[in-house]
């Protein structure tokens, strides 16, 4: 049996009927004591209860006490971790520096590079195993994105591909949970060029995605009890300084030290230096950050904690002589990705205090360790489904996400293939940019052997001012119990979004260094007419994308080694004078096609185009255009002065031209 939740701000939910156990969203606690007060809980984890029995020395103290869960476990004063960029094998030694240095590491992988070198067989056992290995040592890993691009300069939906698809796999290569995100090349949030719209965006995407925890500076767009950020500070990676790292870490120190959302330093930021900089770097960390005030906990500790903190409560329940009932609000270790204990402070110190059978332990700073319940546990096992959503490590269950948009929802469905019932099943469905809510939760008591169940889960509300390019990815985990075992399965699918022609589909960026002159009329002729082989005219990245939209642009036109070694060429492209062209092949299935581009407001009147040798004019919207069947060729030549606005330049190319049809586009095959 399954009941609903009224859950505002998931959209929708379905609610487990074991008492004390749902994903609720906000949550007013009732309470006779002071610890009352409405919390929320932004990604609905699922939530229980824990009832503490406390002693006291006097009636009194029974009746006034009040229970507050410290900020940081054992009541330190502040954490310290430490993050570490990129898929690299040399994160093993940086490990190992960290364990003897008794401090601890967060790793974060792309996921490209796992994927690719995981399937290769003269790959570094590091990309086999290396996710995994971190993990049972004591450290975290987390995401880096798919492939490392400057993340402001992609498309929303590419945006939201490029952060799950990477916490998909790395969760299924590191048999664990992952919530920690960093961007590459760093965050944008004091870059005047990028908008306020763009980085909230940004910032609600990664959360969305199942990340709230970061080694990196703090987000803005996001409210500060949602995520949760550090105060980082680099040491030079390559030769490790002394005195760039006293006198970072005494900048972020001072900082944390005034910011109570944010307890926290990191030191990074790549696995770059030889065995003797680790050495150095171990004899630093030893010497100035284990200190007797400090917590040293890696990303997914610090995540899980700050979020129970924040998000979770203590009321009492009631009292009698001298003794005290409180109800502790937690959430499942599965969700959070670690089973730290909580840390509870009281007003006045009890004689003893119990949960269940399980006499607590009071620590050196007067702190009361709190475990979460016995049968409760994070993630152990992680699989990725095929397309028929079956999936060779978790062969008992299946499951498949379908998109309908006739009906305007997604359908989930789930098969028990076992001889064993499971239970306490909590999903997690993510919807592309497209959607306001793009992040929906159900859960389910239990699903018997041998049956299947089925949930639609619906789209609500669209946002048309975030504009779905080519096809959209829709997602789906799901959290199960089995022989006491948690276990999550993935599955995603991709599908074409039937938009009206007026909406872009395919994105066209340049995804190559900068050709220093200004390419005239005559070279983007011959550029755009019918060859064997398209011009790569710096030797730079060409990539196609399997979904078939032409590349995921992650070069920066001005902060490439060409650019910092010719100061000529960097003077150049500040003039305004260079510019970027890039060409695409495409098939027609007519003798017309419907051309559009959504160009910045920097490019609308500079953008050039050439179809098959001729310049056209696409500023209408859509603009028709002849066409060969078959293969064509269209070139887009942009100014790179202002390149942070204009180099992004959303092409669409749709067979059919009649206003209203759906907006099919052509294949990209070049």
């Amino acid at each position: 049996m399954i009941k609903m939740c009224n859950v505002a701000i998931v959209g929708f939910a379905f609610c487990a009927t074991v008492q004390g156990y749902c994903s609720d969203a906000s949550v007013c606690v009732p309470s006779s004591g002071a610890a009352s007060g409405c919390k929320t809980n932004p990604l609905s984890f699922p939530v229980y209860y824990q009832e503490l029995v406390a002693e006291f020395a006097s009636s009194e103290d029974a009746s006034q006490t009040t229970i507050s869960i410290a900020s940081l476990p054992n009541g330190a004063k502040c954490s310290f971790g430490t993050r570490w960029d990129d898929s690299t094998p040399a994160h093993l030694a940086k490990a190992a520096m960290l364990e003897r240095a008794g401090a601890k590491g967060a790793f974060y992988l792309v996921g490209r590079q796992t994927v690719r070198r995981n399937d290769s067989k003269k790959a570094h056992p590091f990309f086999k195993t290396g996710a995994r290995d971190l993990v049972s040592r004591g450290h975290a890993v987390g995401n880096h994105t798919w492939s490392h691009p400057y993340m402001m300069m992609l498309s929303p939906d590419e945006m939201f591909r490029q952060v799950l698809m990477t916490r998909i796999v790395i969760e299924d290569a590191a048999e664990h949970s992952v919530l920690s995100y960093a961007s590459p090349f760093g965050w944008y949030g004091k870059k005047a060029w990028v908008s306020q719209e763009l980085r909230t965006l940004a910032a609600k995407m990664i959360m969305e995605t199942g990340h709230w925890v970061s080694g990196d500076n703090p987000f803005d767009g996001v409210p500060r009890n949602e995520w949760y950020p550090a105060h980082r500070f680099a040491a030079n990676d390559r030769n490790p300084d002394y005195e760039a790292f006293k006198n970072g870490l005494a900048l972020q120190t001072k900082l944390a030290d005034g910011d109570e959302m944010s307890p926290r330093v990191t030191l990074g930021t790549h696995s770059w230096c030889d065995e003797a900089g680790n050495a150095l770097q171990e004899s630093w960390i030893k010497r100035h950050c284990i200190r007797p005030d400090w917590v040293q906990l890696n990303d997914y500790e610090y995540g899980a904690y700050r979020y129970s903190s924040l998000n979770g409560n203590v009321s009492r329940k009631s009292h009698s002589g001298k003794r005290a009932v409180f109800d502790v609000r937690r959430f499942d270790p599965a969700a959070l990705g670690d089973e730290i204990a909580l840390s509870l402070r009281f007003s006045s110190q009890p004689i003893s205090v119990k949960c269940g059978d399980r006499v607590l332990a009071k620590d050196g700073n007067g702190c009361w360790t709190l475990p979460h319940d016995a049968s409760r546990a994070c993630v152990s096992k992680v699989g990725v489904a095929s397309e028929d959503g079956i999936c060779d490590e978790l062969p008992e269950i299946a499951m498949t996400v379908e998109p309908d948009r006739k009906s305007t929802c997604v359908i989930v469905k789930i098969t028990n293939r076992s001889k064993n019932d499971f239970r306490d099943l909590y999903g997690v469905v993510h919807l592309p940019p497209e959607f306001a809510v793009r992040r929906r939760v159900f859960e389910i008591e239990s699903l018997a052997a041998g049956s299947t169940i089925k949930r639609s889960v619906m789209f609500g509300a669209a946002e048309p001012e975030v504009c779905p390019v080519d096809r959209q990815l829709f997602a789906a985990s799901m959290d199960y119990t089995l022989h006491g075992t948690r276990n999550r399965l993935w599955t995603k699918t991709e599908a074409d979004a039937p938009q009206s022609i007026p909406v872009v589909r395919d994105t066209a960026m340049w995804t190559d260094a900068v050709y220093v002159k200004d390419l005239d009329d005559a070279e983007l002729k011959a550029l755009s007419a019918e060859r064997d082989a398209l011009w790569n005219l710096s030797s730079g990245i060409t990539w196609k994308r399997p979904d078939r939209t032409p590349a995921d642009a992650w070069y920066n036109a001005t902060v490439g080694r060409h650019t910092y070694s010719d100061p000529k060429q960097k003077e150049f492209v500040d003039s305004g004078k260079a510019a970027v062209a890039v060409a695409y092949q495409f098939e027609a299935k007519g003798d017309t096609v419907a051309i559009f581009a959504n160009r910045s407001s920097a490019g609308k009147n500079a953008a050039v185009f050439f179809l098959n040798g001729e310049k056209v004019d696409v500023h209408a919207s859509p603009s028709v255009l002849p066409v060969k069947r078959g293969l064509n060729r269209i070139v887009i030549k942009a100014p790179v002065g202002d390149w942070r606005l204009s180099r992004n330049i959303q092409l669409a190319v749709c067979n059919s031209c009649r206003l209203g049809d759906p907006c099919v586009g052509v294949p990209f095959v070049k």
